[in-house]
C-alpha cells in the first residue's frame, strides 16, 4: 500500500511539472529533482518490505542525499531568487 501511495505522489509531481511547462514554457530543475526524489524514496521504502542488499540500500541513500544537495543548490542559486 505504501508503494502505491508513493507512486501516486510521483504522479502528482509529474502533473506539476507538466503544468509548469504549460504555464511558464519551461521546466524548472527543482521540479525534476522533486520527482526524482519522490520516486527514489519510494524505491527505498519498497526495499524495506523485500529482500534487500545492503549495497543497494547504501547506493539508494547516497543517490537520495546527492539529489537533496542538488535541490538545495538549485534553490539557492536560482535565477528567480537572485536580486540585482
Amino acid at each position: 500500500m505504501i508503494k502505491e501511495i508513493v507512486i501516486i505522489l510521483a504522479s502528482f509531481e509529474l502533473i506539476r511539472v507538466f503544468q509548469s511547462y504549460l504555464l511558464i514554457g519551461r521546466v524548472r530543475v527543482t521540479f525534476i529533482l522533486d520527482v526524482a526524489l519522490v520516486v527514489l524514496i519510494g524505491e527505498l521504502i519498497s526495499l524495506w518490505y523485500a529482500d534487500y542488499d545492503t549495497n543497494e540500500v547504501l547506493l539508494s541513500i547516497f543517490v537520495i542525499a546527492s539529489l537533496i544537495a542538488l535541490r538545495i543548490i538549485t534553490t539557492k542559486f536560482s535565477p528567480d531568487c537572485i536580486e540585482a
